[in-house]
């Protein structure tokens, strides 16, 4: 197989990748792809006809409204990065200088439309004429950078036994159009390859203090430990959208013909012309609408409309309104609209409880494989010898979706068995921040101390 290349079980999913990501880039892009997406409605359509039903049919961005909903809860509160030797690198981990969490979100949304994200962690190797130390090695660049690899780069990942361990033994990356990017782990250390497309190949072993590496610094972000992609937590939403687009033309494409009068002439005979030096014989040209007049040629002609009766219509509504509530349980009620009937309490949590445990899922898997590639980026910042473990670094999404605050009853109940000895200040705080009365950053201890400034610069009762 050649160096660029991707493995076959990796190939045979790029067509379903564009598909989910032209879904969610929206209308430009899926109109852009023209029948791709929405075939004509009749075989004879004319290409300009096609454009303009192409651009009255609506597009409803359900997919990328989803995508952006459970982002929104995964990083909405709770998100901390437990690493204090990141914190000089910390907000420019990559080379284009993101931050750790600008790039965490970057890759929860790259994951939820591929399942198939890479993470390399990479060390430049130590610059030639300079002295390093330790203040001026990170201003030199002397540092990780965390490298991240969308699905369509990745060419091969494969993965063995090793030190009683699953691990990458292989992993082949596209860096640019002109280059890719083998890691291999060779009797035990891991080797590092650049082919460009002339043919020439480097090769450098990784060290990390004078010693080489021992494993591929590589994560795959996903939601399973496959070495092949698997379905991602989209996809089937984006089926359902363009199921719904190509509905809506059908619907769109029935109301703009049951919205016209179609004319009913009798008695029009055709008439002689000549067209590029011959007769032909032709059906007159009848121009007519509002304040004009038809002279009709005969006693015996005719004229009148059909109205179309647009008896589909109905069925055409309720085939897009089906797709819409599929969509809603697919893309876990973000999308569902306001109940008409009110729904009993018990269901109304069951339901938000599953719901809420698929997206908490997804986070606390995402969080653990972002957390392991981190911490490769700390154990190697830290001095000394020690082995790489794991745990050098942590970061956590926000897994409680509960947002709907505290009504002023709520406060009220919750203020009088505090009160009363019913409850502790403590867990009464905790509730308010689980809640999202106050910041998620805020402690207990600092809440008390604003309390006490407030009371000190509060005038009394005399003042007033």
């Amino acid at each position: 197989m050649a160096i660029h290349t991707p493995s076959p079980a990796i190939a045979a999913w790029h067509h379903r990748w564009k598909v989910i990501r032209d879904v969610v880039s929206g209308e430009y892009q899926i109109k852009a792809m023209g029948e791709d997406y929405l075939p004509r409605f009749r075989a004879n359509q004319t290409s300009e006809e096609y454009e303009r039903f192409k651009k009255t049919t609506p597009w409803f961005p359900a997919t990328a409204r989803t995508a952006q909903g459970r982002r929104g809860l995964m990083f909405a509160k709770n998100v901390v990065l437990d690493a204090p030797i990141l914190e000089p690198i910390a907000n420019v981990l990559t080379k284009r200088g993101h931050n750790w969490r600008s790039i965490a979100e970057q890759i929860v949304y790259e994951t939820f439309q591929t399942n198939f994200t890479g993470l390399l962690v990479d060390h430049p190797p130590r610059p030639d004429g300079i002295e390093l130390n330790a203040e001026n090695a990170i201003l030199e660049g002397f540092r990780p950078f965390l490298n991240v690899y969308s699905a369509e780069c990745i060419l091969e990942a494969t993965r063995g036994l090793v030190r009683n361990q699953q691990l990458f033994t292989k992993v082949r990356l596209r860096e640019n159009d002109d280059c890719e990017l083998e890691l291999a782990l060779e009797n035990g250390v891991y080797v590092q390859r650049r082919h460009d497309r002339s043919g020439r190949i480097s090769e450098t072993i990784p060290m990390r203090n004078g010693k080489p590496l021992t494993e591929i610094p590589f994560e795959m972000v996903s939601d399973n430990r496959e070495d092949t992609p698997q379905p991602s937590v989209l996809e089937d939403m984006a089926r359902l959208n363009l199921n719904h687009y190509v509905a809506q033309g059908r619907l769109n494409a029935l109301q703009v013909f049951g919205s016209g009068l179609v004319p009913i002439l009798k008695g029009i005979e055709p008439e002689k012309r000549i067209v590029d030096g011959e007769e032909v014989t032709v059906m007159p040209e009848l121009n007519f609408g509002p304040g004009g007049y038809l002279l009709l040629p005969n006693p015996d002609s005719d004229f009148g409309f059909l109205e179309p009766e647009g008896k589909m219509a109905s069925e055409l509504r309720a085939s897009v309104k089906d797709l819409e509530d599929k969509m809603a349980k697919v893309g876990a009620r973000m999308l569902a609209p306001e109940a008409v009937a009110p729904e009993a309490e018990m269901i109304v949590a069951m339901r938000n409880a599953a719901e809420d445990s698929v997206t908490g899922s997804l986070a606390q898997t995402y969080a653990a494989r972002i957390s392991r590639a981190l911490a490769r980026m700390a154990w190697w910042m830290t001095p000394g010898d020690a082995a790489f473990v794991g745990d050098e670094a942590v970061m956590t999404l926000n897994t409680d979706y509960n947002m709907r605050g505290m009504s002023a009853q709520e406060r009220q109940v919750a203020a009088t068995e505090v009160q009363s000895g019913l409850r502790s200040w403590q867990d009464y705080f905790e509730e308010r921040k689980t809640r999202g009365v106050v910041i998620s950053s805020l402690t207990a201890e600092e809440e008390r101390a604003r309390i006490e400034a407030d009371n000190v610069d509060r005038p009394t009762t005399e003042t007033l």
